[in-house]
């Protein structure tokens, strides 16, 4: 890619550079502590050593569709003196439908270790996470959106911090495509389909709603997704100032891309960000991504074309189900940064 931001040690890279930049510490409240395999796996050793309640989760840099990933709960699940990391590295295959999803799995040439975060937001007692779509319209000035509507990827097996080995992949990683495949490992799967966020909101609330019943001074509750945005939309503006002298440095007249940025929510309500994917899925394998996705797409197009001065071109584009649109979030031009 482009931008290496849509690389996990490309996104860890930036977002080290800008944490120096701004003279902060990394990591920044936002996002995992993380370190860059093999190049740092002595720090990590180090740090690991001296937090072994800490939980990893290992992402290989090309990493897609939940593709290598590998939950790591001590060193020696990574590196010892008999079986070195580099002896338990290999080149990552393409993706195979068929490939058992909870058969072993090596490490790859390069990637990032990453902190999982344990004390988690849940519904219904499983792991969520959202995406949300983020457009660099155009590279030159700067000129990014942030879409409104979002979806939740949800477990299909229950959350339990303890269960956390290969065996129990399918309690935290919420990637869809490899939630697919539960019925390989599973009799009677069902994968849970994509929500909406207001579907969000709906059971979190309820689930409040039954531990509060019966206590006095009941107060309403502000929307759960409410949270999630105010915190989500600054978070997107800094990621992508993260990877401003990349953009700059390798962007072209014309160029834009669309992103897919993960974030989960920890007990706490902070949101966390964990990746950016290019291309994100453009399956429409459901009621929410239908009502999210060919609206998206035909409005993206036209604000591309818009941000390269193409103002007689238009788009016949279908209306977003919930009408969520397209908003600024940065644009050099008129000096608006969310950040």
């Amino acid at each position: 890619p482009v931008f290496r931001m849509t690389t996990k040690c490309g996104m860890l890279e930036a977002i080290k550079a800008r944490c120096r930049a701004q003279q902060a510490p990394f990591p920044p409240p936002w996002y995992p502590l993380a370190f860059r395999l093999p190049e740092e796996l002595e720090a990590w050793k180090t740090h690991a050593s001296a937090h072994p309640e800490r939980r990893w989760i290992y992402k290989p840099n090309g990493g897609a569709r939940g593709i290598g990933i590998i939950l790591i709960s001590k060193i020696e699940e990574v590196d010892t003196p008999d079986e070195p990391f580099s002896s338990r590295c290999r080149a990552m295959g393409p993706f195979d439908l068929h490939d058992p999803p909870l058969a072993r799995r090596y490490f790859a040439l390069n990637g990032i270790i990453q902190e999982y975060v344990q004390d988690l937001k849940l519904m219904a007692g499983r792991k969520f996470a959202v995406r949300v779509y983020v457009l660099i319209a155009r590279v030159k000035p700067l000129l990014v959106y942030l879409h409104g509507a979002s979806y939740a990827k949800v477990c299909g097996l229950a959350f339990d911090r303890n269960c956390f080995s290969q065996a129990e992949l399918f309690r935290h990683v919420t990637n869809q495509e490899f939630q697919k495949k539960g019925g390989q490992a599973y009799e009677d799967w069902k994968t849970i389909p994509v929500m909406t966020l207001a579907e969000v909101d709906e059971r979190l609330a309820e689930e409040q709603r039954g531990t509060l019943r019966g206590s006095r001074g009941e107060q309403p509750m502000e929307a759960w997704s409410a949270g999630f945005w105010r915190q989500a939309r600054r978070i997107c503006a800094e990621v992508i100032e993260s990877a401003r002298g990349a953009i700059r440095e390798k962007g072209k007249l014309g160029m834009f891309e669309i992103l897919g940025l993960d974030f989960i929510c920890d007990a706490g309500g902070n949101v966390i960000f964990l990746e950016a994917n290019r291309d994100p899925s453009w399956v429409v394998d459901g009621d929410t991504k239908q009502g999210i996705i060919p609206a998206l797409v035909a409005e993206m197009l036209g604000l591309v074309f818009s941000a390269h001065g193409e103002t007689s071109t238009r788009l016949e584009a279908p209306q977003s189900k919930e009408g969520f649109h397209f908003e600024v979030i940065i644009d050099d031009e008129r000096g608006i940064s969310t950040a």
